[in-house]
């Protein structure tokens, strides 16, 4: 009789660690970042900033699917996987998480701002990206003139970094990727190389710094070029 209970709780034991739901991942606070590619589009990269799901008993741990829409559509997402903390011969690993990311390539045709809306097993996390299509406009200050660099000003953008791309282009002419500069946080200094007098427009691949986020950003405008 003592064996035959024992049959009996043992399968018992196997079912309930076979139904255990995975555990939801925490969505309330996102990580996002924007950048330049190399083909002149804008990805943007969604990240659950502190990913962690309990990881006791088992090895390594899966969450439970989370959802993204961007701008009402569903994107692909990653969940997020643990391994629990561990001993071995060289002392204690601690618990390991990463995961709980998605990533697109932004359409430039749509609303200025961008909508996020996250979800897991909790209430929704929607987040708004202000402005990102907006269209931003520098005004010209000095032209490029005798080797001195031309410089330009956007006053809607607080820029960061130093170096961005610029890209020059004009009816007839080719174009001429170069570099702008950034000189404070509303100034650029451009100085092209080997193009002929006249007018230009310039596209700049910059980065500004928007409500905590660093967003790639199109600024646009027309430089002459002297002799």
């Amino acid at each position: 009789m003592p064996s035959s209970s024992r049959l009996l709780v043992l399968p018992l034991f196997a079912i309930t660690a076979c139904t255990d739901e995975p555990p939801a991942p925490d969505v309330s606070n996102l990580s996002i970042t924007m950048r330049w590619e190399t083909d002149g589009t804008r990805s943007v990269d969604i990240r659950i900033a502190n990913p962690d799901i309990p990881c006791e008993s088992e090895s390594q741990c899966e969450s439970a699917p989370w959802s993204l829409t961007v701008d009402g559509v569903v994107l692909p997402t990653s969940p997020v996987t643990c391994i629990s903390a561990q001993d071995n011969l060289f002392g204690r690993i601690p618990k390991r998480c990463e995961g709980g990311s998605a990533r697109l390539i932004l359409r430039e045709d749509g609303a200025e701002d961008l909508e996020l809306v996250a979800t897991s097993d909790g209430a929704p996390n929607e987040v708004a990206l202000r402005g990102i299509r907006r269209k931003h406009v520098f005004v010209q200050e000095l032209p490029f003139e005798g080797g001195a660099p031309g410089v330009v000003r956007v006053d809607d953008l607080a820029l960061v970094s130093d170096v961005y791309e610029a890209i020059y282009t004009r009816p007839s002419a080719g174009e001429l990727h170069d570099a702008a500069y950034q000189d404070g946080a509303h100034r650029l200094q451009l100085s092209p190389f080997n193009l002929d007098g006249g007018t230009y427009h310039v596209q700049i691949r910059a980065r500004a710094l928007q409500a905590g986020t660093t967003i790639a950003v199109p600024i646009e405008g027309v430089l002459t070029v002297g002799p």
